[in-house]
């Protein structure tokens, strides 16, 4: 029968010693996850600060394919044009049947929401003679905003939407 021999006090020590933690593994146990999650916040949100910049769409690549881009930031370019009962983007303008000095958006139209900025809205031409009375507003831009799918707009007439968050006038 063979009896173990007992581990030398040395090896003793040395196992106690590997078995607490010291000041620093305790430290960095409880603060290293907190610091890689507060890091990885910061990363995601410092890039570009402000409202991302995106690739532009094109205007029919949005209208084909809705679906894959609804609650998706888009920057794309068109016509705006705003007036009685109307806010929207169009893929070109065309004459005006009621005055033929005017321009009127083509179908389909995606429905703006927000705001343009004081900037742009002040840059775009303006026509008074228009079917409703009221002045209509339009001009070749690019717009940055949340694009949707869905019903929105004056009597729910619009497919698609876009909320902005960046627009600039097109020269």
């Amino acid at each position: 029968m063979s009896r173990t021999k007992p581990l030398p006090q040395s090896f003793v020590i040395l196992i106690g010693t590997l078995k607490r933690k010291t000041a620093m593994q305790t430290i960095l146990a409880r603060w290293l996850p907190v610091g890689i999650t507060l890091l990885l916040i910061a990363m995601a949100t410092s890039c570009g600060a402000g409202t991302p910049k995106t690739v532009p769409f094109s205007f029919s690549e949005l209208i084909d394919h809705p679906a894959l881009y609804n609650s998706r930031a888009v920057t794309v370019n068109g016509y705006y044009f705003s007036g009685f009962e109307i806010s929207a983007l169009a893929s070109a303008l065309v004459q005006s049947t009621f005055d033929p000095s005017n321009v009127t958006p083509v179908q389909p139209l995606i429905w703006i929401t927000g705001d343009l900025g004081q900037a742009v809205y002040q840059n775009l031409m303006q026509q008074t003679n228009t079917p409703s009375g009221y002045p209509e507003k339009y001009g070749h831009v690019e717009i940055t905003g949340l694009f949707q799918y869905g019903k929105f707009g004056h009597l729910d007439a619009y497919s698609y939407q876009i909320t902005v968050t960046q627009a600039a006038i097109i020269p």
